[in-house]
């Protein structure tokens, strides 16, 4: 889990046994302060939970490391962000980032089924 604020929290509770790690700059409870100090072999996912400022350069990092990624909504990218994730993760091995609900890019409101198509789910 990526990011230990109110919903990060609430996420590591669910994952229990299974939560690899935990990264958050600002939470000393967190087992890392920033996500690339976390051994790639050990996790094959992560769910970002962090403020939306943070999340693209996070689900790029991700996403070229072959992970897949779930993102706490809302996703807020703009058009060429989201064409990027969406090329990224077509070259990292068919992995995938993926927000519930709706991806604002540019203004414009993409429904969840077109947002699967588009990062070629």
């Amino acid at each position: 889990v990526v990011g230990l604020g109110i919903q990060g929290v609430k996420r590591s509770k669910v994952f229990d046994k299974d939560l690899v790690a935990t990264v958050d700059p600002y939470n000393t409870s967190a087992d890392y302060a920033n996500l690339n100090e976390v051994p790639l072999d050990v996790f094959n996912c992560a769910l970002v939970a962090t403020p939306d400022a943070n999340k693209y350069d996070l689900i790029k990092y991700l996403v070229l490391n072959s992970k897949h990624v779930i993102v706490e909504k809302p996703l807020h990218l703009s058009r060429k962000q989201f064409d990027e994730i969406s090329e990224f993760s077509i070259l990292s091995s068919d992995r995938a980032a993926y927000g519930d609900a709706v991806i604002i890019a540019s203004n414009e409101i993409s429904k969840k089924d077109d947002a699967k198509n588009k990062l070629n789910m």
